[in-house]
This record gives C-alpha cells, sequence and structure tokens, in this order.
C-alpha cells in the first residue's frame, strides 16, 4: 500500500532579501566616503591656505621689524655717511686716484671696531680699479649710471636706502659722486655695512627654515620713483653677483611690479624643471616711510600638498571603485536571489497543484487494484506514482522544514533503510534495474523519520534516476555506514552537486533539491558524507552515523 498525506494548506512569509540591505548600506558607505572626501579636501585647502596665511604674516611682520630697524639706523647714520664722503673727496683732491687708501681708510674707521666703511674709485668705465674692498676690484657700476648722473644733475650726495648684499649676506648702504680730476668721468662711491643686520636675518632665515615648503623667498624694495634692491629672505650659499645678474634682478623685481599693479595679492603657478610650484606676491607699503613700498615674492614647493591631494583623490577613487564592484556583486546576488525566489514559488505552486491529482490517482489506482489485482501495467502505474511521490515529498519538506519542527526520536537506520529499499523495488524494477541490499549492521540514531526517509530516498532515487539500464544497485550498511553505490556517469564536481537547482545531468531533468535536502539533512546531524565516482567503479555515495 502506498502511504499518502494530503498536505495541509499554510502560509509562506516572504523574507526581505539581505542583499538588499547590504546594496543600501553600500551605497550610504559611499554616499558618506564622498562626502568626507569632499570635506577632507576642502579641510587639505583650508589648512593649506591657513597655514601659508599664518607664516606670510609671521614673515611680514618679522621683516617689517628688520626694515624698520634698518630704516632707523639709515636716518641715523646718513648724516655721518655723507660727511664721511666729503671726507673722502677733500682726501683724494689731493692725493692721486690709484694711490693706495689705506690712510684715508683708517682715519674714516677710527671710530668703529668693526670698520664699517670701504672706499671704491672707477675708472672712465665705471670698473672698480681701486678700492679698500679687495675682492670688488674690477666689478662693473654701469647698471646704476642713471642713478650716479641723476646725483651728479641734482648736486647731492644721497646714501642709498640699504641694500642686501648676497656677498655678505648683509645690509650695506653707498654714497656716490663723480671725481671732479680726470674728466669727472671717475666715480667715488664710501659704502656702510650694518653691523646687526646679518644677525637680524637669521633669525628671520630660521623661521622661515622651518617652512619647508618655501623654495625661495625675497622681499623687492621700490620707492615711488622705482626698484631699489631685493632682499632673500630664504637661506642660500653666499656669493659674488656679476653685474649681468644683478640687472636681471632689476629687470626681474620691476616685472613683479608690473605684474602685481595696484592689486595687493596676485598668484600665480610656474612649472619648473617639470615640478609645479606657486608663487605668491603680496604688496605692502612701508610702515616707516609713504613714499616706499614692498612686494613679498614667496614661492611654494607644492609637491609635498598635491602629494597628499593625489592620495586623497587615489583613496576615494579606490573606494569608489570597490563601491562599484561591491554594489554590482551584491546586484548579483540579488538577481540570483529572485531567480532562485521565482523558482522556490514555482515548485510550492506546482506542489500544490499536484497534491489533489496525485491523492486521487493513488485511491482510484488502489481501488482499481483492490478490485482486478495487479499486472504488469499497475505495477508500471504504481511506479511511475512512487516518483511522483517521492518528488512530491522533496519539495513538501523543503517548503515545510523552516515552518514546522520535526521531533527527534531514536531510529533504528537498519529497519528505515530496509522498508525504503522495499519502496523502491518496484521503481527500480519499472526502470530496468534492480536494487540489493546487505545490512550488516544495527545502529539507533536520534533523528525524525520525516528527515531519515528524505535522506535515504532521495540517495535511492538518484541512484535508480542516473545508473545505467540493466545494472544493480548496491546498498550497503556497515560500520554505522550507509552506502549507495551504482554504476553510471561519472561525477565531474562533488561539491556542485549539493548545491539547489544544480544538476550534472541535465538530460534526465529532475529539480536539483534532493541532494541539497541530503546535504541540509546531514549538516544539521553531523553525518559525514563521503563520495567517489569513477568510470571504472562506478559513484558510491556514503553516510556515516555516530549512532548511540
Amino acid at each position: 500500500m502506498i502511504q499518502y498525506t494530503k498536505n495541509q494548506g499554510f502560509c509562506v512569509l516572504k523574507k526581505s532579501s539581505n542583499a538588499i540591505g547590504i546594496f543600501i548600506i553600500i551605497s550610504l558607505f559611499l554616499i558618506f566616503a564622498l562626502i568626507g572626501y569632499k570635506f577632507l579636501k576642502y579641510q587639505t585647502q583650508t589648512n593649506h591656505i591657513k597655514d601659508t596665511k599664518i607664516f606670510f604674516y609671521e614673515v611680514q611682520h618679522d621683516t617689517n621689524i628688520l626694515l624698520t630697524k634698518l630704516w632707523h639706523n639709515y636716518e641715523q647714520i646718513k648724516p655721518t655717511m655723507i660727511q664721511i664722503h666729503k671726507d673722502v673727496e677733500k682726501y683724494l683732491s689731493t692725493h692721486s686716484y690709484d694711490a693706495p687708501l689705506d690712510e684715508i681708510y683708517q682715519k674714516i674707521n677710527q671710530p668703529y671696531k668693526t670698520k664699517p666703511y670701504n672706499i671704491y674709485i672707477t675708472d672712465d668705465n665705471l670698473t672698480i680699479v681701486n678700492t679698500t674692498f679687495k675682492p670688488d676690484l674690477g666689478f662693473n657700476l654701469l647698471f646704476s649710471k642713471s642713478s650716479f648722473d641723476r646725483h651728479k644733475a641734482m648736486g647731492v650726495i644721497e646714501p642709498c636706502f640699504p641694500l642686501f648684499e648676497k656677498s655678505s649676506k648683509g645690509f650695506m648702504s653707498y654714497s656716490d659722486s663723480y671725481l671732479p680730476k680726470d674728466g669727472g668721468g671717475r666715480l667715488l662711491q664710501v659704502s656702510y655695512s650694518y653691523p646687526k643686520s646679518n644677525k637680524k636675518l637669521q633669525e628671520l632665515q630660521s623661521v622661515i627654515k622651518e617652512y619647508k615648503s618655501i623654495a625661495k623667498f625675497k622681499v623687492y624694495l621700490f620707492l615711488n620713483s622705482g626698484f631699489i634692491n631685493d632682499i632673500i629672505l630664504s637661506d642660500y650659499t653666499s656669493y659674488k653677483p656679476k653685474a649681468k645678474e644683478i640687472l636681471s634682478r632689476i629687470k626681474e623685481g620691476e616685472e613683479i611690479n608690473k605684474k602685481i599693479s595696484d592689486k595687493k595679492l596676485f598668484i600665480e603657478k610656474k612649472l619648473i624643471n617639470n615640478k609645479e610650484y606657486k608663487m605668491l606676491y603680496l604688496k605692502a607699503y612701508s610702515p616707516i616711510s609713504p613714499d616706499t613700498y614692498m612686494i613679498y615674492s614667496v614661492m611654494f614647493d607644492e609637491s609635498d600638498y598635491l602629494e597628499k591631494q593625489h592620495r586623497l583623490d587615489m583613496i576615494i577613487l579606490v573606494i569608489t571603485l570597490l563601491g562599484v564592484v561591491a554594489l554590482f556583486v551584491v546586484w548579483q546576488i540579488w538577481h540570483k536571489e529572485k531567480l532562485l525566489e521565482a523558482q522556490d514559488n514555482f515548485v510550492k505552486s506546482a506542489m500544490h497543484e499536484i497534491g489533489t491529482p496525485l491523492s486521487v490517482i493513488m485511491c482510484n489506482h488502489e481501488l482499481r487494484e483492490e478490485i482486478y489485482g495487479s499486472d504488469e501495467y499497475s505495477d508500471e502505474i504504481t511506479s511511475a506514482v512512487k516518483v511522483l511521490k517521492n518528488s512530491y515529498d522533496d519539495i513538501s519538506f523543503l517548503v515545510t522544514k523552516d515552518k514546522i519542527v520535526y521531533d527527534k526520536e531514536p531510529i533504528d537506520i537498519a529497519t528505515i533503510l530496509q522498508a525504503r529499499v522495499n519502496y523502491f523495488q518496484t521503481i527500480a524494477k519499472a526502470n530496468d534495474k534492480h536494487i540489493v541490499c546487505n545490512i550488516k549492521d544495527k545502529c539507533i540514531f536520534d533523528i525524525s523519520t520525516v528527515e531519515i526517509i528524505r535522506l535515504i530516498d532521495n540517495n535511492l532515487s538518484n541512484a535508480i534516476k542516473y545508473s545505467h539500464k540493466d545494472t544493480t544497485i548496491t546498498v550497503i550498511f556497515k560500520d554505522k555506514t550507509i552506502s549507495f553505490h551504482s554504476i553510471g556517469e561519472v561525477i565531474v564536481d562533488t561539491k556542485v552537486i549539493f548545491e539547489k537547482y544544480k544538476r550534472e545531468n541535465k538530460v534526465l531533468g529532475g529539480y536539483g533539491l534532493g541532494l541539497n535536502i541530503v546535504q541540509q539533512i546531514a549538516s544539521k546531524y553531523n553525518i559525514k558524507i563521503d563520495i567517489t565516482s569513477s568510470k571504472k567503479l562506478g559513484t558510491t555515495f556514503s553516510y556515516k552515523f555516530k549512532c548511540h
């Protein structure tokens, strides 16, 4: 007799997919990452600008102090410089211009320990040919001829505002006048070195040195009448500039003055040796002289800042790419889940549709056998109905396993196994196959009857379905292990066959649910699965129980 329990109606609650939640979380993460990136980039830029301004105003303040002291010293020493220049002129009026100047040099420096004054006499071409400062012999002053001529036309001796000297890294002022003898073409210069200027400049340079991004720092001094001098505030190796370089510096100062024009601040970028620099020019008037203004010129090495920006861009790019890939993968998983859900719904609908007709077929078939007896044709029908019933039971188990708690009880595995082999003999016979059952062990195992039947039935069903015709299926229960051996096609991937809806042999049909059910039950009860499959020896599914 075929045992059949009519399916009861049940409600399936549709669970929301985890993939959708993950998709939303990743999307939110990407949004917050982009917001964070914008914020960090803004903060980096703001801090960079802020640090630049703090540095700039700090240096400007210190520079103003330095120049204010220089201006104060200049105003104090100016009358003395004019008088000393006149004393040197008076001395030269009675001496040869080419004679040694040691006597007058000692006289004008007598009150001073540092000997700050030096004397320079040029030839008619304004090349220094006689001086108390020997390194300047041969230096040409032609680039300042217009200034000398202006002083001559005005009939004044006017010491210049303190000029920065690259060779001494200090400040000097010069007075000049044309000498009357030998045609009046030769020039006299008297210089004064400000004794404490070097120390103040070094203090300022140490402040600038703390800012690693400063490549070059200069201050250009201008009178309303034009360029005076450029002061190098960043540290460097001292050297004696040539006249050509001095002319270049004058030209550079005039170009910067023209570039900034009436603007207070001007910024531009320069590419030098494939390295990007930012040039910043700030115009400020002298606090001590309304006719004097300064242009601060700072060259910033943007390498570190740009590297930080680039690193930040690369991080957000990697995060975005990973996020997009993750979204794509999650979307694929969600899409697969939807397909599996559609398959599940189809299977559930199929189960409902099959239930009632199957019950009618089975009842009427049993009544017919009671009245007319069994024959070859009724055996074929019985086999087909059993196959259909086994598939129906698989579907019913999958649908209800999460909603029904199957009570465990001590089960005699051998008894159940023999009963199920007997049940499938009819199906095997109808498929020109034979089942041999060899039980050599007794085993009591805590499991529900429904689950052990599903495990055994699916193995027997698959063995019948996938074995060759006119072969024997061997079922052995020995050493607490059930083995199902059959001769058929070799199983290529023994892991994939346990996945839901996966079938290696798609020609023979089926839902691809049986072995997935088997794996779930085996995993639940710690039943060890072992599979061997070869063309020569056939395929064996083994299940080892931890019996009591």
